[in-house]
């Protein structure tokens, strides 16, 4: 779907869910009080006529120990999983899984723009405008020198301002041109037959990282993964056969145990895990975010742990930068087998400033996540019983936002 007024792609209906999940929203309540009145009447009308129930999809992926991700190839799987809450990201770029369209488009083969086209278009522009106020500002810090000292300015003639314009006309025309067909698909363009004939195989997959994957499938349940027979099963839950492993890592309890070891580099063994482990601390901060609403992505880029999007990155760009920061309560955790126990160590005030003076050139707001870790018996029990929301519901999760404080912005 396209928006008839420019042209472009309507975004707001193709990333209309924002999650790969069948809903019914209720209408919201807004400042009219005839909204509540409909909001009765919708609950009513539900209550007495169960609406139908609509079966979500459920995805297929395999776990990979090499990337320590979940790998999704099938296309169909691929933009569900994007276009439904921007999940993932593309093997061969940068986050939206295009290279397909790309490669089409060095090749001449697609010519519209993909996003890291028109993100490169941008950057080129941005580049451009800057360089020419710069020069601009110059121009004129030398000609106010120039009044200053007396001399006359000498005006430009009239050939040489066409002779500039047409010089810039003919920069302008060379910068937009956004798609240069290789020598490869010269060829191709002379006749649409032979178009036609030439088939681009797509070369990437959309990695989703063990949080994601796990929200898929443990809080949503619309994603089932296949674990390869390579993967050892003491990594998963003591089995003995790869085809029980196979077959214990849909359970959300061998999947936890497995997302755990692997989220150290080599894999640690189940009972070397602990409440601190990196997984966990991620998961929950994950979990707690996606389920205020948030559209949470990686943040590896700006020195964080996670972004945080109000609708998605096609849209706008971050507005929180996320920081997990473990708060370790408990008579164990003083004691001094737990202090050297703990996985993390305190960061230092030095790099919380390195960071959030990141976050401030690139107008984000820090928010360090304070995860409440329990103490190691909840682990035991976890072993046990098996309780996965049981073991969740044992951390507690609160954020506390810093902002730098620059004189020369701040003065008023």
């Amino acid at each position: 779907p396209s928006d008839r007024r420019n042209g472009r792609p309507n975004m707001h209906l193709i990333y209309s869910e924002r999650l790969p999940i069948k809903v019914h929203p209720l209408p919201s309540v807004t400042t009219n009080p005839l909204s509540v009145v409909h909001v009765l009447l919708v609950l009513a009308k539900h209550f007495f006529t169960t609406p139908e129930s609509i079966p979500s999809p459920v995805y297929e992926g395999s776990f990979s120990t090499e990337t320590r991700s979940v790998q999704i190839t099938a296309t169909t799987t691929i933009n569900a999983l994007w276009k439904c809450g921007f999940f993932g990201k593309g093997s061969l770029s940068r986050s939206e899984p295009a290279w397909l369209q790309t490669e089409k488009n060095r090749r001449g083969l697609y010519l519209k723009g993909t996003s890291e086209i028109v993100t490169g278009k941008r950057r080129k522009e941005r580049r451009k405008f800057k360089l020419d106020r710069q020069r601009a500002q110059l121009k004129a810090l030398e000609d106010q020198l120039r009044r200053e000292r007396g001399e006359i300015l000498e005006e430009p003639s009239a050939d040489q301002t066409n002779e500039s314009q047409s010089a810039t006309a003919v920069k302008e025309e060379t910068d937009a041109v956004d798609i240069q067909p290789s020598p490869v698909a010269d060829a191709a363009l002379l006749s649409t037959e032979q178009t036609d004939s030439i088939e681009v195989l797509d070369q990437e997959h959309l990695q989703l990282s063990l949080e994601e994957a796990f929200f898929l499938a443990y809080g949503l349940g619309v994603l089932r993964i296949n674990v390869p027979s390579t993967v050892s099963s003491a990594a998963i839950n003591g089995l003995e056969s790869s085809n029980e492993a196979t077959e214990a890592s849909q359970d959300s309890y061998s999947l936890m145990n497995l997302f755990r070891a692997h989220s150290y580099f080599p894999p640690a063994p189940i009972e070397t895990l602990s409440p601190d482990d990196p997984f966990l601390l991620q998961y929950i901060t994950y979990h707690h975010f996606r389920s205020l609403g948030w559209v949470v992505r990686p943040g590896l880029k700006f020195a964080c742990d996670y972004m945080l999007y109000l609708k998605g990155p096609v849209f706008t760009h971050a507005e929180f930068a996320i920081v997990i920061v473990p708060n370790y309560k408990g008579v164990h955790w003083d004691s001094e087998d737990g202090q050297s126990s703990k996985r993390y160590r305190a960061k230092d005030w030095w790099r919380m400033h390195c960071t959030n003076r990141v976050q401030s050139h690139v107008f984000k707001t820090l928010v360090l996540t304070y995860v409440e870790v329990p103490e190691p018996s909840v682990i035991k029990e976890f072993q046990e019983h098996r309780d996965v929301g049981g073991l969740l519901r044992q951390y507690k999760v609160r954020e506390f936002c810093i902002k730098r404080w620059t004189p020369n912005r701040n003065r008023d």
